[in-house]
């Protein structure tokens, strides 16, 4: 197992384990106790409105020419932008109080009592999924409200980051490749596909998002993150975008550190690839378990995605977690348990609302970037989701669209927290790097 200054003794793993069960509401359930979140981040921001953003962010203006190569041209008239990538989230937040953790209602419960009584609503807005970003269906979502997702580093992190960068140089990982691992909403070319160069993909980039998503490539500090990586070989003439992933539709946690001959999925991955960072997404599978004890599955998740992680740190790549999509209304299951051991919608949104506060604490517990997805996809048509309830809306413009029209769909806000992230990372761990 992967140890540092941080787990002497290994201490830090239950560490996380507690305070992921205290995220979880499941002390009750499971013999490791913890204090609730509420009084660990009792500092924490009031809840706000979902699509509240600062009074000083800037919306999108109105969409422009891409440059060459699908590129980014900014206007003018566009918000002066730093020599290096965008400013981090205004709020300050970092991964210990994400957005998503705040209740604000039903849909947010994640405790086991909860399960008891089911306070399923039929979604709304399933049937303008398809239509994301078109007519009754658009959402034009403020730019800096999407961008609080993109938590920002506090001190620990940084510093853990670049100790993961300098382990990670060392062990010859490439900056300029990234790895991706997860599940069906990873596997999809929906995420981040097309912005590869290897298969001739074409993008187009609003020149505000673009603006969000500068970073200093080659010397130019008008680039963006997509250029960072576009192009690079990172294995067999595919770059990053397009390149072999750590994924696989239906999986859980438990696969991509469970070895398949010789290596683990994300050992072939590291292997194939020796990326510098990976994006992990993985939650949805895990919290599709009929009749668990709460305390019981968070705690197996969190083991199993602790597990990805110990992998890739001590491999030297930097891990990037994501919070996960809300589940919505399924047309094919039950609204509430009618029986026990019925896996009913509301059974899995509880369960899945759990998983993702393991999620966040990880993040926390390890000093670990996180991409707050959940939180970014909230202002959007049925949460960003498709009309099954439980993958990602696309838009039906393009999948390598990013735009104010696209940004109504759950995809490209995606792509965007994504891609944002990647560039916070970059700026943090390549300092120096043209």
């Amino acid at each position: 197992m992967f140890s540092d200054a941080r787990r002497r003794g290994g201490s830090g793993r239950w560490a996380a384990l507690a305070l992921a069960f205290a995220l979880a509401g499941c002390r009750a359930e499971h013999p490791l106790d913890a204090p609730r979140l509420a009084l660990a981040l009792a500092s924490a921001p009031a809840a706000r409105t979902p699509d509240a953003a600062p009074a000083s962010a800037a919306a999108f203006g109105s969409a422009g020419p891409s440059g060459p190569g699908g590129a980014p041209t900014a206007p003018a008239s566009a918000p002066s932008a730093p020599s290096a990538v965008a400013p981090p989230d205004p709020s300050g937040r970092t991964s210990c109080a994400a957005w998503s953790l705040e209740t604000h209602g039903d849909a947010d419960r994640r405790e086991a009592a909860d399960l008891e009584r089911c306070r399923f609503v039929e979604g709304e807005g399933g049937e303008l999924a398809p239509r994301c970003g078109f007519g009754a269906a658009r959402r034009d979502v403020p730019l800096a409200r999407l961008a609080e997702a993109v938590l920002d580093f506090d001190a620990p992190t940084r510093e853990h980051l670049r100790e993961l960068a300098a382990r990670g140089r060392a062990l010859g990982r490439r900056p300029r490749v990234f790895g991706l691992v997860g599940d069906s909403l990873t596997t999809t070319a929906m995420f981040l596909g097309a912005f590869g160069a290897s298969r001739g993909a074409i993008y187009r980039v609003d020149p505000l998002v673009g603006a969000a998503l500068r970073t200093r490539v080659d010397g130019d500090e008008t680039r963006t993150i997509v250029d960072w990586y576009r192009g690079v070989d990172a294995a067999r003439g595919a770059d990053s975008f397009t390149a072999r992933r750590a994924a696989k539709d239906g999986a859980p946690a438990r696969w991509a550190a469970t070895p398949a001959g010789a290596r683990t999925p994300v050992g072939e991955l590291v292997a194939e690839l020796s990326p510098a960072v990976a994006v992990v997404l993985f939650g949805t599978n895990d919290a599709h378990v009929p009749a668990t004890a709460l305390g019981d599955l968070a705690a197996r998740f969190a083991g199993d995605l602790g597990a990805v992680l110990d992998e890739l740190e001590q491999a030297g790549v930097v891990p990037v977690l994501t919070t996960l999509p809300r589940h919505g209304d399924a047309p094919k299951r039950a609204g509430c348990d009618r029986k026990p051991g019925d896996l009913s919608d509301w059974r899995v949104a509880v369960q899945t609302n759990a998983l993702n506060a393991v999620v966040v604490a990880l993040a926390c517990e390890r000093h670990l970037p996180l991409v707050d997805l959940r939180h970014a996809l909230e202002p959007l048509v049925n949460h960003g989701l498709d009309e099954d309830g439980m993958h990602l809306s696309g838009f039906g413009g393009g999948i390598g669209v990013l735009d104010p029209a696209s940004l109504g769909c759950g995809y490209a806000v995606r792509n965007f927290v994504t891609l944002r992230m990647l560039a916070q990372v970059k700026d943090a761990i390549e300092p120096a790097a043209p």
